[in-house]
């Protein structure tokens, strides 16, 4: 099993991974969301939301894939996303990635 702190960079770099390509993965998670100043507004994906607002994901820069629902002050980065709107766990996501696209791949995203 991989130290606790491998582990972390493991996540981190799935996170960076994502959040390039933030634009079509919340197209995907979160089709009937709307571009809005930047951010991409939606339903939440675990509540009965009736209306996008409270719901949001940066697009752009240092923050994309970096969301926050404002009316429960839960935040999180483009791996959390995905576990949310998947309704699954942080492991079970990292797995999945790395079967879909190698440990190594992870890894070899450089830290900012």
């Amino acid at each position: 099993m991989a130290p606790a702190a491998d582990r972390r960079d493991d996540l981190k770099a799935i996170a960076r991974m994502l959040a390039a390509r933030i634009r079509d993965l919340v197209q995907q998670l979160l089709p009937y969301g709307r571009e809005e100043r930047g951010e991409w507004v939606a339903l939440n994906p675990t509540r009965g939301d009736r209306k996008p607002g409270s719901f949001r994901i940066h697009l752009h820069g240092i923050r994309a894939g970096v969301w926050a629902d404002f009316a429960t002050d839960d935040a999180g980065d483009a791996l959390s996303l995905v576990a949310k709107a998947e309704k699954a766990g942080i492991k079970t996501v990292q797995l999945q990635f790395v079967d879909i696209h190698g440990a190594a791949k992870a890894k070899a995203v450089p830290i900012c």
